[in-house]
């Protein structure tokens, strides 16, 4: 079962579209030519053992080595790496508190980190993600605007 990079495009797009979209990656483009695309897709061909012609833009031609026995892990793999990839990008999303208002951005990094141990446990590899959080709540120095009944 010969796949083309359109193809692998469509279904890692299918699959990570709305976290791709959330830290500015391309999720629409799955014409054999997103440039988000060409690291995971070149990591999972080497974790797997096959080679790149160029890892910054790999082609069909290097998607016809993965053996149809291979695909699902094939797959799976660029998924997880592409998983890691927005993780990555998301550390940089912090919770905000600004008196009553709360937004809480650094779920998104968790809910990212759950999925990709989920993931790595079920390739049976072990993740280097983590769920860490840093806290930057700063003391005040009593010139705050106390809002009555806020939280």
């Amino acid at each position: 079962m010969a796949v083309t990079r359109a193809q692998v495009e469509s279904v890692l797009i299918r699959r990570a579209s709305m976290a791709m979209a959330e830290v500015g990656m391309d999720a629409l483009t799955n014409t054999g030519s997103n440039a988000d695309l060409n690291d995971p897709i070149a990591s999972a061909l080497m974790a797997l053992g096959y080679t790149v012609g160029n890892i910054t833009a790999v082609t069909t031609a290097d998607l016809s080595q993965v053996d149809s026995d291979d695909m699902r892990a094939f797959l799976d793999t660029c998924e997880l790496r592409l998983l890691e990839t927005i993780h990555n990008h998301a550390t940089t999303m912090v919770d905000l508190y600004v008196g009553p208002r709360k937004e809480w951005f650094s779920q998104f990094a968790l809910s990212l980190a759950k999925r990709i141990q989920s993931l790595s446990d079920s390739l049976g590899l072990s993740s280097s993600v983590g769920s860490e959080s840093i806290n930057a709540n700063f003391q005040t120095h009593g010139d705050d605007t106390v809002i009555p009944g806020g939280s």
